[in-house]
Parts: C-alpha cells; sequence; structure tokens
C-alpha cells in the first residue's frame, strides 16, 4: 500500500473538530475543504439537509479519493438526510469510521468510504501462453487499494453453493481507474477449469463484492513450435542444389553432349 493509498483511510484533520460533543448540523453545505471537512472524536454528529461536495484528498494517484467525515473513539454519526453530493445518489459518502458507528440513511452502511465501481466490458484477462500467466487489467473508478482483493471463483450454477474461489491483494495500484495483476497459472490450477472463471471486487470491513465479469479459462498450452521454412529442412535444402539445374530434352541433350564427348 503506498503513502497515497494509505491516507485515503487514515486522515483524522477537519475544518471542524468535533470532540466530546455532541453537534447537531442543519441546512448546511461543506464543499472543496481539502484537509477534511469534519473530525468527530468521542461524540456524536447528527446531520440533516446537508451535504458534501468536492472535499478532494488532494492525491496524484487517486484524485477520486474524498475527506468528508472522519470519526473515532467510540463516536457517532448519524445522517437524517443529505440534499445532495456525495452520499446520495448512489455516490460514496467518503466516512473514515475507526471504532465509530454509521447510523441514519447513509448510502453504502457497510462500507461508507467508498465503494470501487467495476466497468465489466473493459475489465479483461489476456492469457500469454509462453509465460502461463493471465494478466488482468481491472477498469472502473475509486479503484483505490484499501482492503481491495480480487477473487476468481468457479462458475458452475447459479447457487455456486460448492465453488471454490481464490483471492489476490489489489495494494499496489498507483491508480483509482485501473489496476493490473498477473496471476500465475499454478495459482488458479485448483479450481475446476472446465467451468468459466470470474471476477468480482472484494472491499471495506464487511467485505462486500461487486459484480463479476469474466475471466479466461482457457488451458494454457505451451506455443505451437515455430515450423521451419521448406528450404530449412533437410530435402529443402537437397532440393536447393537440384532444381536449379537446367533439365535439358533429350534431342537437344544429343545435339549439345554428343559432339562434347566424342568430337
Amino acid at each position: 500500500m503506498n503513502e497515497d493509498s494509505d491516507s485515503v483511510y487514515s486522515w483524522s484533520s477537519g475544518v471542524l473538530q468535533l470532540i466530546d460533543c455532541d453537534t447537531h448540523i442543519t441546512n448546511t453545505r461543506l464543499f472543496q475543504l481539502n484537509q477534511g471537512a469534519i473530525n468527530v472524536k468521542n461524540g456524536s454528529l447528527e446531520i440533516r439537509t446537508s451535504s458534501f461536495d468536492s472535499n478532494c484528498a488532494s492525491s496524484s494517484s487517486f484524485p477520486s479519493s474524498r475527506r468528508n467525515m472522519h470519526c473515532s473513539d467510540d463516536g457517532t454519526i448519524t445522517i437524517g438526510s443529505l440534499s445532495g453530493g456525495d452520499g446520495s445518489n448512489g455516490l460514496p459518502l467518503w466516512a473514515s469510521m475507526e471504532g465509530c458507528v454509521m447510523k441514519g440513511d447513509a448510502t453504502h452502511p457497510d462500507s461508507p468510504l467508498f465503494v470501487p465501481q467495476l466497468d465489466k466490458e473493459q475489465s479483461k484477462s489476456v492469457v500469454d501462453a509462453a509465460t502461463q500467466q493471465h494478466k488482468v487489467s481491472i477498469v472502473g473508478s475509486r479503484l483505490i487499494p484499501c482492503g481491495l482483493f480480487l477473487e476468481v471463483f468457479e462458475h458452475k450454477s447459479e447457487s455456486n453453493a460448492d465453488a471454490k474461489s481464490v483471492e489476490f491483494e489489489l495494494n499496489h495500484s498507483s491508480s483509482d481507474t485501473e489496476v493490473t495483476l498477473v496471476i500465475e497459472q499454478e495459482k488458479i490450477a485448483a479450481l475446476d477449469q472446465k467451468h468459466e472463471l470470474r471476477c468480482r471486487l472484494k472491499f471495506g470491513k464487511n467485505l462486500r463484492t461487486t459484480d463479476w465479469f469474466t475471466f479466461s479459462a482457457a488451458h494454457i498450452d505451451d506455443p505451437e513450435p515455430t515450423k521451419p521454412k521448406f528450404s530449412q529442412t533437410p530435402l529443402g535444402k537437397a532440393l536447393s542444389w537440384i532444381l536449379p539445374v537446367v533439365i535439358v530434352p533429350p534431342q537437344t541433350r544429343q545435339k549439345y553432349i554428343n559432339p562434347f564427348l566424342f568430337g
């Protein structure tokens, strides 16, 4: 995990420092507060008809990250209602909860910080037969490597109850729009590759999951050896000496050869 991704979880600053107190915020817009909007420590906060907008973390690698609320030391945040911005219309709330409780009308309560968005059409896996590797490219938004995993699993049926799976931690990315990963074939050899293999992302403390996308299940064979050109084969080399000789018809051969032999 690099410094930028770690700061998405670990910031503790805030323009509003609410320490050991109970606070109510109503009809307020908190915006463009790059150091963080609110920090709650050992207290409670209730928010109604307010919004968080463009409180960017100023991260060079992860420009989508925001710093709306940070809560620690048994604090409580209750979202009564939001009038727009982050946390509404399917957008993540960007609230870092360290030993705190989130209540009320919070979007994505299992992961109040952020929810990665997966682009299944652009995400893909390419099999390199020469190296026996799956080169996976995951494309989307908010792909921040903080507790982010790729799960590869067998797809046998809709219930998929007895399917096996393998997880890979995604903690070395430097972009929030694309994550790449190289998977050795031996790492997924235990999976039944007669069936389709699928991928999905797992994230957050409660390990929520995104939608799946198809993973290449083709068996990796050694690449077909390059066939030599015909001229490089033993027969080709022999014929290369014979074919240039001019084949003279018998009548012509008699005319040219007899005088040469007998004068």
